[in-house]
């Protein structure tokens, strides 16, 4: 009397790169003709008769019975199958700000996970200017940007995402209207009042030359010509520009006397 030998041929294991496996078996006597049995560790028949291959798709004990079907002696072998679905831990990092100080920033994604790690970055509604695949890429737009890590052992991922705002909010910039200057008062009274206002805001006014005149709202400039009220938010690094031009009075031109001397 002769049971069937057979050796098992399955991977000994499932992943997230292989979730399910087909077990099958080999007979060490090629002309023999045979039935099959698969069967969990619960007894559950998973496959029969001549069915040779099983899938598996969990881990644990899976038995096959395995029976010559001219003498009907059988061979019965256990087969372990184990798995590995481990997510790798992500982080990506704490919420991030762009501003005019900082129009491009690096992101800052983690993980504690000791095993081979792949990165890979997507955003939804920003703006990946490099580094899509590292743990630090180059932003430059606010949006929500989404870290995926792959564990290289068995191909699980997991996800965590970080939120980029933008504040690039322009203050206001008003250098007032266009002012006159006379032969009797010698100057012009520059208004920037009306400008954005508070200790978080800078004011540069300027020539046409780009020479530093003060930093008040309301200068007073003795030449005529071009000026420029420069505004920054400390903030944020935003600012914005106005101009306002200085003119002769034309009532004092028109006023002005002339005497001839005759000879």
């Amino acid at each position: 009397t002769i049971a069937p030998i057979f050796t098992f041929n399955a991977a000994s294991f499932i992943n997230c790169f292989e979730p399910e496996i087909q077990a099958a078996f080999m007979l060490n006597d090629q002309g023999v003709s045979v039935n099959s049995t698969w069967m969990d560790d619960t007894g559950n028949v998973l496959a029969q008769d001549n069915e040779g291959e099983v899938t598996i798709s969990s881990s644990g004990w899976y038995f096959l019975m395995v029976q010559n079907s001219e003498n009907f002696c059988s061979t019965t072998d256990s087969l372990f199958i184990d798995e590995d679905f481990e997510q790798p831990m992500v982080d990506a990092g704490t919420e991030a700000l762009i501003n005019c100080y900082d129009p491009e920033i690096n992101l800052s994604g983690s993980s504690s996970s000791s095993v081979p790690l792949s990165f890979s970055w997507s955003t939804i509604s920003g703006n990946i200017l490099n580094g899509a695949d590292t743990n630090a890429p180059r932003v430059d737009e606010e949006g929500i940007y989404i870290l995926t890590l792959m564990n290289e052992n068995n191909g699980c991922v997991n996800s965590d995402s970080v939120t980029v705002i933008g504040d690039f909010v322009v203050p206001k910039a008003i250098a007032g209207p266009d002012q006159l200057i006379s032969c009797f008062t010698g100057q012009a009274a520059l208004d920037g009042s009306s400008s954005s206002q508070g200790a978080d805001f800078r004011y540069v006014w300027t020539n046409n030359t780009g020479f530093f005149l003060d930093d008040n709202l309301t200068p007073s400039v003795t030449n005529l010509g071009l000026y420029y009220l420069e505004v920054t938010d400390l903030n944020n690094g935003c600012s914005a520009i106005d101009s306002v031009m200085v003119l002769p009075d034309p009532e004092a031109i028109d006023s002005v006397e002339i005497s001839v001397d005759q000879p």
